[in-house]
Order: structure tokens, then C-alpha cells, then sequence
């Protein structure tokens, strides 16, 4: 038998593993942004990765939440 009987419970124990890898990709990504005044082109493509990685667990957490509100 599963640990989680329910859906709903497994999806808000994924949604905070995704929010917390949204805060983290947030900070560091905007840490790199900073950093990058003199054109960088590693920093560059670490804040492109970043911002890929922010947009993904960003929709990730959306679809979570709402998941977990609808079932039961």
C-alpha cells in the first residue's frame, strides 16, 4: 500500500518539492542577472538555463495546485 492514499496529498507533497525549486531557480537567477553586466556569455547561458528551469517549475507548481484543489 502506498503512503499516500490520496492524489490530492501526493500532489501537494510534489507541489512543495516544485516551490521550492521554483525559489531556488528565482534566486539564482536572478543572483546571475545581476552579475552580468559586462556580457558575460557563460553567465549568459547560466541565466538562460535558470530562466527555462523558473518558467518550468513555475508551471509545474500552477498545475499542482490546481490538481490538488479539484480532487478529493
Amino acid at each position: 500500500m502506498s503512503k499516500y492514499t490520496f492524489l490530492k496529498e501526493r500532489y501537494k507533497k510534489y507541489l512543495k518539492y516544485s516551490l521550492i525549486l521554483f525559489l531556488s531557480s528565482l534566486f539564482i537567477f536572478l543572483i546571475v542577472t545581476s552579475l552580468n553586466d559586462s556580457n558575460n556569455q557563460t553567465l549568459k547561458l547560466i541565466s538562460t538555463v535558470t530562466f527555462y528551469l523558473l518558467t518550468a517549475s513555475g508551471v509545474e507548481s500552477i498545475l499542482l495546485y490546481v490538481l490538488s484543489k479539484i480532487l478529493k
